[in-house]
């Protein structure tokens, strides 16, 4: 197994890192956003000879106080010549969040992770597999810092549905769906 190769699984997280962090400012004085919300993005990637993207479904919940939590399940898929990486993850993560101009602006402060599942090259692997072959994912958790923030242009489209537009490391913007629940 080259360096190159085992170091693919973490290059598929961290080329996700620098633009998605579910992130107390302020308390909230804009409060169309307050409640909870399904919550749902694929954002694609490209670096070099890797190619994917990571997917998020789950429920966001936006507190008067500022602050958030989020849980839900993270799809990161990634190929590279003759491989693919498939890792499914449970996440709970929450921060700080404050809305002006249309902008939402957040910060985590905790974020947890545990790999639900793994594939290879479409095939059913198991943890102790993948890190027999050098392929391993990390837990997702492991590569966002605490106090990693963003920021999101948000979009109304109505009282129960939101956009929010973010961008991805190489500029490309990509939407968040953001669907009211009760």
């Amino acid at each position: 197994q080259s360096a190159n190769q085992s170091g693919h699984d973490n290059t598929l997280v961290q080329m996700a890192n620098g633009t998605v962090s579910f992130g107390h400012m302020t308390p909230a004085a804009d409060t169309r956003l307050l409640g909870r919300w399904g919550t749902q993005f694929a954002q694609p990637f490209a670096k070099d000879d890797v190619h994917g993207s990571l997917q998020f479904t789950g429920i966001t919940e936006y507190f008067r106080n500022g602050g958030y939590n989020l849980i839900g399940t993270v799809r990161l898929v990634g190929t590279w010549p003759a491989q693919t990486l498939e890792a499914e993850y449970a996440i709970r993560a929450g921060g700080d969040w404050a809305l002006a101009d249309n902008h939402l602006t957040f910060r985590q402060e905790e974020m947890k992770s545990q790999v639900q599942s793994i594939r290879l090259n479409g095939k059913p692997a198991d943890l102790a597999f993948a890190q027999r072959i050098g392929q391993s994912p990390r837990e997702f958790a492991e590569e966002f810092a605490r106090g990693m923030s963003g920021e999101q242009r948000v979009v109304f489209n109505s009282a129960d549905q939101i956009t929010l537009i973010s961008t991805t490391s190489d500029g490309q913007p990509f939407e968040t769906d953001l669907r009211r629940r009760l």
